[in-house]
């Protein structure tokens, strides 16, 4: 008799856990169906997908016809109260523009070098054609090369005198060039263990006003 009660509580539990499950279930799926509704059919926003809307998401035929709407509700902009029709078109392109922004400048790859004779070859002070003599080494350009100063370049792409600004190393001046090709950026540095602990780099390079 305990054994037929025992069995019957099981069953019990077994029966409304599932009951349970599938009931949740389709909350989950009609609150899916509502969020799709209200995100492309002109609804209401629920606060739990996006706490900071407080109005209607445009409907999904007017997205097009109305980019700045979709971007005051997803985006809050600093966009004049009606008024001035003039001013609230000026204020707004500036905003969207603001929005669609690119990162300035150009991806280089960065390498590097120093003045031994394994980087300058016979231009370099150390090579042993040199030895004995006042030689002065010099870069293209004619400038005595320095670290945190002085990159190459090829001068079709970026000319001597110009200076630019590297991804996470900072200002420098296009002094020099050599056998690179393109967007190839040199720097120098006063020893050959840092060029090799520096080895080739993928980074953003940018053209700035002296």
């Amino acid at each position: 008799m305990m054994e037929r009660v025992k069995d019957f509580i099981y069953r019990f539990f077994i029966y409304a856990s599932t009951a349970v499950m599938i009931a949740a279930c389709g909350v989950a799926t009609a609150a899916a169906i509502d969020i799709k509704y209200s995100l492309f059919q002109g609804g209401p926003v629920l606060p739990v997908m996006a706490p900071n809307i407080t109005e209607e998401f445009p409907p999904l035929a007017d997205v097009n016809a109305q980019p700045e709407r979709v971007l005051q509700v997803l985006y809050p902009l600093d966009i004049p109260e009606p008024g001035d029709p003039a001013e609230r078109e000026r204020a707004m392109a500036e905003a969207m523009a603001d929005a669609t922004e690119l990162p300035d400048g150009e991806l280089y790859t960065v390498t590097a070098y120093c003045p031994c004779a394994e980087c300058c070859g016979r231009w370099s002070a150390e090579h042993p054609s040199r030895q004995g003599t006042e030689y002065i080494q010099r870069t293209a350009s004619g400038t005595v090369p320095a670290e945190g100063r002085t990159v190459g370049t090829d001068w079709s792409v970026l000319p001597a005198g110009t200076a630019i600004e590297i991804e996470g190393v900072g200002r420098r001046v296009v002094e020099d060039h050599g056998s690179y090709h393109g967007k190839v950026v040199d720097l120098f540095f006063g020893c050959h263990e840092d060029c090799i602990t520096w080895g080739r780099r993928e980074l953003i390079v940018k053209v700035v006003e002296e």
